[in-house]
């Protein structure tokens, strides 16, 4: 397991670090374990910072990926992945975007920590 999940009590947000390489296997496992931990903490904004991380999902891994958070997260939740620039191309996010829009989810990905901040404050 490459991925600590914490729940940060001062912004009320669960936080969840990947490191190492980032596979649909790594999500799968990992997706039910912080919906549990916000179950927990009765906390649905979730912040993942998968900077440190090996970005290795194809586009078929992601629309499944979508649907796995779809089903563990209802539509109050907020959730934001940052990542680095260039981590993951612009057609990936975007198609991630729509994906995550078609399943009523509320789900950004981005390189800037203030937008992550924001998006998780709306």
């Amino acid at each position: 397991m490459s991925y600590t999940i914490y729940h940060n009590d001062r912004d009320d947000i669960v936080e969840v670090v990947h490191l190492g390489t980032l596979t649909y296997h790594e999500l799968e496992q990992s997706i039910p374990a912080v919906a549990n931990r916000c179950k927990v903490s009765n906390c649905w904004r979730v912040f993942c910072d998968i900077r440190q991380s090996k970005y290795k999902l194809t586009n078929a891994d992601e629309f499944t990926i979508i649907q796995a958070l779809s089903e563990n997260f209802d539509a109050l939740s907020v959730i934001t992945m940052l990542t680095e620039d260039e981590q993951i191309s612009y057609e990936q996010i975007r198609l991630l975007h729509q994906n995550a829009e078609i399943h009523d989810l509320r789900f950004k990905i981005t390189s800037s920590t203030a937008e992550a901040a924001s998006w998780l404050n709306q």
